[in-house]
C-alpha cells in the first residue's frame, strides 16, 4: 500500500507515501523488478508450453524435415534444456532481488510514515482534545439525563404521557460512565488520552 489518506473528506490533511523522492524511487524499482519477473514467468511458460507439445509430438520434428527437403524454412527451434534452465534460475535472482527490495521499501515506508505522522501529530492531538471535552460533556448530560428520570421513577411518577425520554439507547450513561469514576469506560479513555497527547 503507497498511500496514506485521511478518511474524513473534512480534513484537509492529504498524506501521500509517493511525495516522499526515496520512497517513490524504490517503489518504482520494485515495480520494474515485478514486472520483470512477470515477463520472466510468461516466458517460461511459454517455452515449457513449448517444449512439452515438441515432446510429445515427434511428427513435429518429421514435418520440419519434410518442410527441408521441401526447400521450405523449417519451424523455430524449440530453446533447448539449457535456455530453459538459465531461464530458471533468472527468474529465482529475480524473486530473491523482488523481495529485497520490499524489504527495503518497507524500512523506508516505515521513517516516511513516523516522520509525516510526527508533523500531523499536533493536529490529531488537536482532535483528540475536542473528543475529550466532548466526552466529558456527554458523560455529564447522560448522567444528568438519567438521574432526572430516576428522580422522576423514585417518586412513583408516571412521566411517559409528557416527558419522552431521550437518552440515547446507542450510547447510555452506564457504557460511558462519569469522570469522576475511575474505573469507568470515560476515564480510561481519559486517562489514556492524558498519556499520549497530554490532555
Amino acid at each position: 500500500m503507497n498511500r496514506l489518506v485521511t478518511t474524513n473528506r473534512k480534513s484537509p490533511v492529504t498524506v501521500d507515501l509517493l511525495s516522499d523522492e526515496e520512497y517513490r524511487g524504490e517503489s518504482e524499482k520494485l515495480q520494474g523488478l515485478r514486472g520483470k519477473l512477470a515477463g520472466l514467468e510468461r516466458n517460461i511458460n511459454s517455452i515449457s508450453a513449448a517444449r512439452e507439445r515438441e515432446e510429445q509430438a515427434s511428427v513435429v520434428r518429421l514435418q520440419a524435415a519434410t518442410a527441408l527437403l521441401d526447400g521450405m524454412e523449417p519451424p523455430g527451434a524449440v530453446p533447448s534444456h539449457a535456455q530453459l534452465a538459465a531461464l530458471y534460475e533468472t527468474r529465482v535472482i529475480t524473486r530473491e532481488a523482488v523481495a529485497i527490495q520490499e524489504g527495503r521499501l518497507r524500512e523506508i515506508r516505515a521513517r516516511v510514515s513516523r516522520t509525516l505522522c510526527m508533523a500531523l501529530r499536533p493536529e490529531y492531538a488537536r482532535i483528540v482534545k475536542r473528543l475529550a471535552a466532548a466526552l466529558t460533556e456527554l458523560s455529564e448530560a447522560l448522567d444528568q439525563e438519567h438521574e432526572f428520570r430516576a428522580v422522576l421513577r423514585d417518586a412513583d411518577i408516571d412521566f411517559s404521557t409528557a416527558i419522552r425520554p431521550m437518552g440515547p439507547l446507542w450510547v447510555s450513561a452506564e457504557k460511558v460512565g462519569r469522570v469522576s469514576d475511575p474505573f469507568s469506560n470515560i476515564s480510561a479513555w481519559l486517562a489514556e488520552a492524558k498519556d499520549h497527547y497530554g490532555i
